[in-house]
């Protein structure tokens, strides 16, 4: 006899546990990640997640919108309270390289406390990193163990474009075929001059719009420190207006652990 399932049925059949939390940095790596598991129905068991720092580029937010609309699922705006700013009053300093305190209570306490409430002792934390960034996926091999609210949770990770082999130039070619795409200058995502951010891609940035730099400006003599050993958020604006204008952003950028 061939079972149909009804409408009723479909109702009151129970739902899969959440296994799976999915960072969505709201970049085109990340995003196409999730187009290809909604495509292949591989969202069922997952949350995806956005974390909100405050200071993503303003067209990184309506990627975000337009993402969710295209896959018909639920993307969860994560945030720190106050976000970036109350974090920096919080610590009275800026993050940088060395101490990237931005990262870990924008982004990753709030995924675990996230998990922590959906009842997750242990989980799989989907990350968008790609084929042609090996570095970063080396990094996350080992399982991460914490402690939550005395109580001692536990992730993996898994990272689907990497095990398909897909490339930074797939993504771009993915994207140029779908009837949306990030339309941030570059389409750069994350922070928009994250001290792990290039120099170089800060000054393609501040020429395209000065204005990108003026809240780290002001974070900087606030807090009389650079969020870069190196160089200021000065030193960027000054070499943005002294160098002629061309693309640096396939140079030095550095990537942000969150995933673009």
């Amino acid at each position: 006899m061939n079972l149909q399932m009804t409408q009723n049925d479909e109702e009151s059949a129970p739902s899969p546990p959440i296994s799976r939390i999915v960072s969505f940095s709201g970049g085109r790596s990340s995003g196409m990640m999730l187009v290809k598991m909604a495509e292949f129905g591989q969202l069922d068991n997952a949350v995806i997640a956005f974390s909100d720092t405050g200071r993503e580029h303003s067209e990184c937010y309506e990627f975000v919108s337009e993402v969710e609309a295209f896959i018909g699922k639920s993307i969860l705006r994560l945030e720190f309270p106050g976000k970036f700013d109350a974090l920096l009053a919080k610590h009275h300093a800026l993050p940088n390289v060395m101490m990237r305190f931005c990262t870990e209570e924008l982004k990753v306490i709030p995924m675990r406390k996230l998990m922590y409430e959906l009842g997750n002792e242990h989980y799989i934390n989907v990350i968008g990193f790609r084929a042609d960034e090996q570095n970063r996926v080396s990094k996350k091999r080992e399982p991460i163990e914490f402690r939550y609210k005395k109580k001692v949770m536990s992730y993996d990770f898994e990272f689907p474009l990497y095990h398909c082999g897909i490339t930074k130039r797939d993504v771009l070619e993915f994207w140029k075929k779908m009837p949306f795409d990030l339309r941030s200058p570059m389409g750069d995502s994350n922070c928009v001059m994250c001290p792990l951010k290039g120099f170089g891609l800060k000054v393609a940035l501040a020429q395209y719009n000065p204005h990108f730099a003026d809240i780290w400006l002001e974070d900087e003599k606030k807090y009389k420190a650079t969020y870069n050993k190196e160089y200021s958020i000065v030193d960027v604006l000054e070499f943005a207006t002294r160098q002629q204008s061309f693309d640096f952003s396939a140079g030095d950028a550095t990537h942000c652990g969150c995933t673009d």
